[in-house]
């Protein structure tokens, strides 16, 4: 064999073993920390729950009579609980004219089979009974609209990732034009 081949394979498997050995040293400390992290958590979206959903059906969505921002999150989502505060004073300036509602995807799992969601935070966003919002030309969100693949009928409207307050506001000033 080539001795390259050979110093390669033997420095790959010492730094998996000083790998293996540092997580089974600290292992405890990792698990605290996932633990930390998850109560931490829990204890954000326990101070959140004016916002938070009781649970999914699809008529939340369909019999809605004002627009609707529907942010999908998991309490184990960071940017999802540094949201929180920012859809908490979104439902409060926009209260009667927008509605902003949070669900647990991990409470909710139904809700994925209604709107796709590949990460979290994900942010659907409906008009009126249901139906799906039409951003304007030159949005500075990027959104995705989905369609059904049999008929090609636009059925959602999302966006991937965190948005900061202001283009929270920006969108639900959007819905308001519409």
């Amino acid at each position: 064999m080539d001795k390259r081949f050979i110093r390669i394979a033997a420095i790959a498997l010492i730094l998996i073993l000083v790998a293996g050995v540092y997580i089974a040293k600290n292992y405890g400390e990792i698990a605290g920390l996932k633990d930390a992290v998850s109560l931490n958590a829990g204890d954000l979206q326990a101070e959140s729950d004016p916002l938070e959903a009781a649970s999914f059906d699809r008529s939340m969505i369909e019999d809605n009579e004002l627009p609707l921002i529907l942010v999908l999150g998991s309490d184990t989502c960071g940017p999802c609980m540094r949201m929180l505060p920012d859809l908490e004073t979104l439902r409060e300036i926009y209260a009667g004219r927008v509605d902003v509602a949070y669900l647990d995807i991990n409470d909710n799992p139904e809700v994925m089979y209604s709107i796709p969601v590949r990460v979290t935070p994900t942010i659907a966003v409906f008009m009126p009974d249901g139906k799906p919002f039409v951003p304007a030309e030159g949005n500075k969100i990027p959104f995705i609209l989905y369609s059904d693949r049999n008929t090609g009928e636009h059925m959602v409207t999302v966006a991937e990732g965190a948005l900061p307050l202001d283009m929270l506001r920006a969108l639900a000033e959007e819905l308001l034009v519409d």
